[in-house]
C-alpha cells in the first residue's frame, strides 16, 4: 500500500507516515520537545491525521491525553499499532478512518463514534474489543480478526456493515444492537 504523497511524507528516510501538523516529521519521529510542543497546541476535538504512522502505546496515550479523549475528524489510514492500542472511552466527534490499519490488539470499550467509523481492510492480530461502543455508522468491509472479537452491547445508530472474507476469529462475542439497519455481503 502506498504511503503519504511526497510533499506530505515524513522527512525520515523510508518512513511512509504523514507529517504531523506543520512539523517535518510524522508523529512517531518527532523529537520529545517537538512532540510536547505540538501536543500542547491541541485541544479536545482536534482533528488528527496519522496516516501510515506507527503508533506505540506510549505515543497513543500522549495524544489522547492532549485531546482529553475527544478527537474530531481522524485519519489513521495505513497506521500500525504494534502494542495494545487502548481507545476505551474515547469520543470521535467526527468521521474516523481506520482503513488498512494493522493492530497487535485493540480496545474500544465504551468508545463513541459519533459519525462513521471505517475499519475496511483492517487486520487485528490479537483481540479487538468494542464492548459498549456506540457507532453512528460502522464499516468493517474485508476486516480480519485473527483472535477474539467482541461487539457485546455495542450500538449502531446507522448502518453496520460487515462483509468480505472478514474473519478468521477464534472466538466472537455478541450480541450488539442496531438502532437502524444492518448490511451484510452486499
Amino acid at each position: 500500500m502506498a504511503g503519504a504523497a511526497d510533499d506530505e511524507r515524513c522527512q525520515v528516510e523510508e518512513c511512509e507516515g504523514v507529517r504531523f501538523g506543520d512539523t517535518p516529521e510524522c508523529f512517531a519521529h518527532l523529537g520529545d520537545q517537538a512532540r510536547r510542543d505540538a501536543l500542547s497546541r491541541m485541544q479536545p476535538g482536534a482533528d488528527v491525521d496519522l496516516r501510515h504512522t506507527e503508533l506505540t502505546n506510549d505515543l497513543l496515550r500522549e495524544l489522547l491525553r492532549a485531546v482529553r479523549n475527544v478527537i474530531g475528524s481522524a485519519n489513521f489510514e495505513g497506521a500500525t499499532f504494534p502494542d495494545e492500542a487502548d481507545f476505551s472511552d474515547v469520543t470521535f466527534a467526527e468521521r474516523v478512518n481506520f482503513r488498512a490499519t494493522r493492530w497487535a490488539s485493540a480496545a474500544f470499550r465504551g468508545a463513541v463514534f459519533s459519525r462513521s467509523a471505517a475499519f475496511d481492510d483492517a487486520v487485528f492480530d490479537g483481540f479487538a474489543h468494542f464492548r459498549d461502543a456506540r457507532f453512528g455508522e460502522g464499516h468493517f468491509w474485508r476486516c480480519r480478526f485473527h483472535d477474539h472479537a467482541s461487539f457485546e452491547s455495542a450500538v449502531f445508530e446507522g448502518t453496520a456493515a460487515f462483509a468480505g472474507p472478514s474473519s478468521t476469529a477464534t472466538r466472537a462475542s455478541a450480541p450488539c444492537r442496531s438502532a437502524a439497519r444492518s448490511s451484510r455481503g452486499r
